[in-house]
């Protein structure tokens, strides 16, 4: 239990109260979304499984968490020392390399859009939106954290010989804080410009924005990787290796702590209520504002991400080491699943187009969502009276298909993937219903994803969409 904060439990209303509406955001530019690290963002989220593309790296994600500017580019760091600039549709833009490896840092965008990011063998990196380097600054230090940069482009990061370093958008030193131990988590900033962050040696620190101590909160076990996040209004939610998840204001009164029974790795995200959002061994928990537990999940394996609330839908989303993404509704009930087969430790990533990116350690980046820019044949294009329809849209592994008419009992209907490759060929002959179960024309399972149906000979009723899932 924490040791050195002033108790005084609020009551549950008078924490919900605290909470401010989020403002909306067209990018993902750092750690956990924001300054605040508040996991929030308002984008929607995808309606099911589909995948609009993947990328393989050819070097290991493990903890450089994908991030997005608002002209939709995406950035990654690599275990191969490479920072990835993709296009929204996935294209390789540049990469530039480092001298040490890019395992721990996420990369973080600045409002000029150049991106800084720091490397295993303690250098800081700004680079410029070409990929050009901007300027580099050698920490003492080798580093394990990632950057977050302030309003003011101050960025403040963490290093292992246990100082926070606050550095200027030139690349010059500003300050530094020196804890009892190495600084793996990554800061959060409030709105009053209090940097947040925990060390290894057990303890909380909230700074001013000058590098002096405002207070500091003694835990009984390291704060390692669970990363503080901060309220609009001040609510400082952390994560110890005593197994506790706290609750504690920017005026250093304690609200709550609630036990876990594990150590705590992932680091809370807020809903639009005050929901807390957190992963413990292999469950996704919610906590209501008063601490007290609304509902639990099972992913099926250890969560080292961090979960991510998607506030136009209600849905919040979380990777873990079972390779499997995992969507689920405010109330705790599974909306859908996504295999990628490879541990999940890095931390979704909504897009400006809906869309999520999740990389893998396998070094894989899923864009999750519709399907981008993909042109359906011209004999496809939907029109009135197509003369037959799904059952159920979207289908669940198969889906009958019924006749609207005595001309669309006789004709084949014909599948098509999105770039208009023939799937497969259902026949007619006066059938009032017809089943595809899902796989194609050589009996290989068809895979999660809109297909195109038409009736074979009848290029003027047009083409229908079907979105399968898995």
């Amino acid at each position: 239990m924490i040791s050195s904060l002033t108790r005084g439990l609020i009551g549950a209303a008078s924490i919900a109260l605290a909470f401010a509406a989020v403002p909306a955001q067209a990018a993902w530019t750092s750690f956990h979304g924001d300054a605040r690290n508040s996991g929030f963002c308002t984008n929607d989220a995808p309606f099911d499984s589909l995948l609009a593309w993947t990328v393989a790296t050819g070097d290991s994600i493990v903890f450089s968490s994908p991030v997005v500017g608002a002209d939709g580019r995406l950035y990654v760091g690599t275990l191969g020392d490479r920072l990835l600039a993709l296009s929204p549709q996935g294209d390789h833009l540049w990469s530039y390399s480092a001298g040490g490896n890019f395992r721990h840092s996420t990369p973080a965008i600045a409002a000029d859009g150049s991106i800084t990011i720091a490397s295993a063998d303690g250098v800081l990196h700004a680079v410029n939106p070409n990929g050009s380097a901007r300027w580099t600054l050698a920490l003492p230090s080798t580093v394990k954290s990632s950057p977050k940069i302030a309003a003011d482009g101050t960025i403040y990061i963490g290093a292992e010989n246990g100082r926070l370093y606050a550095v200027n958008a030139t690349g010059t030193l500003r300050w530094s804080y020196l804890t009892g131990g190495a600084i793996r988590t990554v800061p959060a900033i409030a709105n009053d410009g209090t940097v947040l962050f925990g060390s290894l040696d057990g303890k909380l620190y909230a700074l001013h924005a000058n590098g002096t101590l405002r207070w500091s909160a003694l835990t009984n076990g390291q704060l390692k990787f669970s990363s503080p996040t901060v309220t609009e209004s001040g609510v400082v939610y952390f994560g110890s290796y005593d197994g506790f998840l706290y609750a504690v204001t920017l005026d250093q009164t304690f609200l709550w702590a609630y036990p876990t029974g594990h150590v705590l790795r992932s680091s809370p995200a807020i809903g639009p209520l005050g929901q807390i959002y957190i992963g413990v061994d292999s469950k996704l928990i919610a906590l209501l504002p008063d601490g007290t537990l609304a509902w639990e999940y099972d992913t099926g394996g250890e969560i080292y991400s961090s979960p991510v609330y998607f506030g136009d839908d209600d849905v919040v989303c979380v990777g873990s080491d079972s390779g499997v993404f995992h969507c689920l509704r405010a109330d705790g009930q599974l909306d859908w699943t996504f295999t990628v087969g490879s541990q999940i430790r890095t931390v979704p990533c909504p897009a400006p187009s809906g869309h999520i990116y999740v990389a893998d350690a396998a070094g894989t980046i899923w864009a999750m969502g519709a399907p981008i820019n993909v042109a359906a044949p011209e004999s496809a294009l939907p029109v009135a009276g197509l003369g037959v329809r799904p059952t159920r849209n979207p289908a669940i592994g198969s889906v009958t298909f019924e006749a609207l008419d005595q001309t669309a009992r006789q004709l084949d209907l014909l599948l098509y993937d999105v770039a208009g490759r023939h799937v497969v060929t259902l026949p007619g002959g006066d059938r009032d219903a017809r089943l595809w179960n899902g796989l194609d024309a050589e009996g290989r399972r068809a895979p999660a994803g809109t297909y195109l149906y038409r009736l074979q000979g009848s290029p003027a009723r047009g083409a229908g969409r079907l979105t399968l899932l898995r």
